[in-house]
């Protein structure tokens, strides 16, 4: 069975755009919940920490199933 190396490159791009995605969700969701609270920073801060949490936990998840390919 041959392996090419052009074959893992879109999966990767993959990936960090599930990793991206959720980062990107979470701080705006975070940024408009802190606005409605009156603290944008803090809404900021935990749109962050939720978008990371949740974009790490999908890369992982995405890189642990396509090696399996």
């Amino acid at each position: 069975m041959e392996h090419k190396q052009s074959d893992q490159k879109p999966k990767m791009s993959i990936a960090i755009y599930l990793w991206l995605l959720p980062l990107a969700i979470g701080t705006s969701i975070g940024i408009a919940i802190g606005a409605a609270i009156g603290s944008v920073g803090a809404g900021a801060g935990i749109g962050i920490g939720v978008g990371v949490a949740v974009g790490l936990f999908l890369y992982r998840r995405f890189i642990n199933t396509s090696s399996d390919d």
